[in-house]
């Protein structure tokens, strides 16, 4: 493959040695480690900020811009010049401002296409008519408000894309444009067959966290006449279980005179009509003092409806064939059919597990022939040793030289999810929203032949030594001894003396942080439910640590442990893991999966994990499990 590179318009290819370049679309800034022979020092000044483009290609090395930015680091070396560089976006990180967009009041009426257009001027960075694609006009797709708080233009870039769908944001290094387009806007032209396009097998990772093969929908509705009561009064309003429609009222009985309705704003109460509905409020009102009213009235009562995939729950519900059920509530389902049509519109995307596979390489002969890949693309695979045929999504891009063929980092959850609406003030207003229905439930497509079972997470003991004490039923009180003094206190706190794990296994999920300890510089992050090496995008070089609490505290000496638990590592990140038996005083090296002897052992159990490495949230650990032996 042609090959070429300048640094401030020189051409250097000559002086090239190798180079790693990163295309990942979460991040949209690219970033290349690439390395030079010294003699380039002879013709150019690598300084920091300069311009250095890298193409390359099979006919021309204008097929393919590899990248186009600015050195921005220069690492020391002995035999060679090795730099840092990062992407043209990075000029969205310099510039930052306080703004707000209104939609009533800028020009940009609330369109988030427009804004991102706004926000890429205000950086210096260009586009074109159609890099851009336009995220709706209608008001469901505009933003009421936008607001730029001191904060850099690359930030609120990045909030854009996530209130559209996870947008994908990059940059053409061949035309200078900044693209703003759905996942999988385009469709690589050639599906890839494993073992004929990708020559290596694919190791696909599965992932069951999010599965649903079970479904409650709450928000539809029916008509129900609610079985007629006697309020005996006497009261000038009577309360009503559930929002009334219409409304049947009459003295004593169904035969009794019939009381006319009206409403409040329009006559007099108890001339015009005898009675009002207070719909708010959900109560019947007289002029005056009633006894001994019959009312029966109708209201809309909530039909839950609830969905599952049986061929799921039998192939991923273990030998018990427990589903992965889950709840959603919606205030605006028109009816049961729309109701079921949601459901099974949430079963489609979740009953089967999302699947991801890293570093798949592709041949040179694809690229040659049907064109290079771009983070964000659609691509069709087939593989037949492992039985997936998927339509995956790129996410990372990695290009290197002199090493043959790209890898790519591809998964199916963001193309599967690309119009799941799971923000959390939808939650919020679902929820509110949710507190304002009638509570009742008239019916359910369900069957209620289930049982549900319980288990403790962990217990702690708390105890206090009372034994110095002067109090009654204590030994140290002796009538007629000195000192005989009643206590009015203890002498001693309460301590913690002990911490048991439900079935002996600390199973963290880190959804809270009642085990969290010091010292702690990474991000325990309880709404993903993992610990990320820290919460940076700029893959700048750096350590942090993550230290538990006391997670197994007792009498007995601890023999062996174990530590497991699931992570993900960027490039050449690191994370190594630690325990100790002697309340955090002395730490021990850990082999994921592998049992640990302590030779000097302790009776209190606390975990410690050391992230080395560039890769922020790009390295996490997860889903943690400690098992321990104890002295018998």
């Amino acid at each position: 493959m042609l090959k070429y590179v300048e640094i401030d318009g020189i051409d250097v290819t000559d002086y090239l040695l190798k180079y790693t370049c990163f295309d990942e679309w979460r991040l949209a800034i690219s970033i290349i480690d690439i390395e030079f022979s010294t003699a380039i020092l002879d013709y150019v000044t690598p300084s920091l900020s300069k311009n250095i483009v890298v193409k390359r290609g099979f006919a021309s090395v204008e097929e393919d811009y590899v990248f186009n930015g600015q050195i921005i680091q220069r690492k020391p070396s002995a035999d060679r010049v090795v730099l840092s560089c990062k992407g043209q976006l990075i000029e969205a990180i310099k510039a930052g401002r306080t703004k707000s967009w209104d939609k009533d009041i800028d020009t940009e009426a609330g369109v988030g296409s427009e804004i991102m257009k706004s926000l890429c001027d205000h950086s210096g960075l260009s586009y074109s008519s159609t890099s851009i694609v336009s995220t709706g006009t209608t008001d469901s797709d505009k933003l009421v408000k936008f607001v730029q708080n001191d904060e850099d233009d690359f930030d609120r870039m990045n909030e854009l894309s996530q209130i559209y769908n996870n947008r994908v944001i990059r940059f053409d290094n061949k035309t200078g444009y900044v693209h703003f387009e759905p996942a999988g806007y385009t469709t690589y032209p050639h599906p890839l067959v494993v073992g004929v396009d990708i020559p290596a097998q694919i190791k696909w990772k599965e992932n069951m966290e999010q599965m649903i093969n079970k479904v409650k929908i709450l928000g539809a509705t029916v008509y129900d006449k609610i079985n007629p009561a006697v309020f005996a009064g006497p009261a000038s309003d009577f309360t009503l279980s559930k929002t009334p429609e219409d409304t049947e009222v009459r003295q004593d009985n169904a035969a009794g005179a019939l009381y006319v309705r009206g409403q409040k704003s329009i006559g007099t109460l108890g001339t015009d009509f005898d009675y009002y509905v207070d719909v708010e409020k959900k109560k019947i009102v007289f002029a005056t003092d009633k006894s001994n009213i019959w009312i029966r009235y109708g209201a809309q009562v909530p039909m839950p409806i609830t969905l599952k995939n049986q061929t799921s729950i039998d192939q991923y519900g273990g030998p018990d064939k427990t589903p992965h059920f889950k709840r959603f509530s919606y205030t605006d389902i028109k009816d049961i059919a729309d109701a079921e049509k949601r459901g099974r519109a949430i079963l489609n995307k979740y009953s089967t597990p999302f699947v991801e596979a890293q570093n798949v390489p592709i041949k040179d002969t694809v690229l040659e022939t049907y064109g290079f890949i771009k983070v964000g693309d659609l691509i069709n695979i087939t593989d037949d040793f492992s039985g997936e045929t998927t339509s995956a999504f790129v996410k990372i891009i990695q290009k290197t030289y002199p090493d043959p063929m790209d890898k790519i980092t591809i998964g199916d959850e963001i193309w599967r999810t690309e119009d799941w609406q799971t923000t959390q003030m939808e939650k919020l207003n679902l929820l509110f929203n949710e507190l304002n229905k009638n509570e009742d439930i008239l019916t359910s497509v369900f069957d209620l032949n289930r049982t549900t079972t319980y288990g403790r997470r962990y217990m702690m003991r708390y105890t206090r030594d009372t034994s110095p004490d002067y109090l009654w039923g204590n030994t140290n009180w002796t009538w007629g001894t000195a000192p005989a003094i009643w206590q009015l206190a203890y002498t001693n706190a309460i301590v913690l003396s002990g911490i048991t794990q439900g079935n002996n296994i600390y199973v963290e999920k880190f959804y809270d942080e009642d085990f969290k300890g010091t010292p702690f510089t990474s991000d325990w992050n309880t709404t993903s439910g993992k610990v990320y090496m820290s919460t940076r995008t700029d893959y700048q070089e750096h350590n942090t640590v993550a230290t538990s609490g006391s997670i197994f505290l007792g009498n007995k000496n601890i023999v062996t442990a174990t530590l497991n638990c699931t992570e993900n590592k960027f490039g050449n990140d690191r994370i190594n893991y630690f325990l100790s038996v002697d309340g955090r005083a002395t730490w021990h090296q850990v082999t994921k999966g592998t049992p640990y002897t302590f030779a000097v052992q302790g009776n209190d159990l606390s975990w410690m994990a050391v992230f080395l490495g560039n890769g922020g949230i790009n390295t996490y650990f997860e889903d943690m499990r400690i098992t321990r032996t104890v002295v018998v």
